[in-house]
C-alpha cells in the first residue's frame, strides 16, 4: 500500500511539471531545492499540498519536502538536459 501512495505522489508531481523550465529573472537555471519550489508549487499529493517553506536540498543531491499531513519526503533529482529535472520516485523520510 506504501508503494502505491509513493507512485500516486510521483505521478502527481511528474504530471504538474509544463513545458517549461522554471529560471530566474535573468534565464539562469535554478538550483534543485529552488526548481522544485517554483515547479511543484501548486501540486496536490494524496497527502495534501506540499509545504514549499519546507523544500531544501539534503546530501546526496536529493530534495526533502514536507506535505500538508505532516509526513516527510525526499527524492532524487537528475537534470533532463531540457533545463529542468526529472524525478525520482519519492520515499518516505523516518
Amino acid at each position: 500500500m506504501r508503494h502505491i501512495g509513493q507512485v500516486i505522489l510521483l505521478t502527481v508531481i511528474s504530471c504538474s511539471i509544463g513545458c517549461s523550465s522554471p529560471t530566474t529573472k535573468s534565464g539562469v537555471p535554478l538550483g534543485k531545492a529552488e526548481y522544485f519550489k517554483q515547479a511543484q508549487q501548486p501540486t496536490v499529493t494524496p497527502n495534501g499540498r506540499i509545504k514549499t517553506e519546507s523544500v531544501k536540498e539534503v546530501d546526496g543531491g536529493k530534495v526533502q519536502f514536507e506535505t500538508e499531513d505532516g509526513k516527510k519526503w525526499k527524492v532524487g533529482m537528475e537534470p533532463d538536459g531540457k533545463g529542468g529535472y526529472r524525478y525520482d520516485t519519492p520515499e518516505a523520510v523516518k
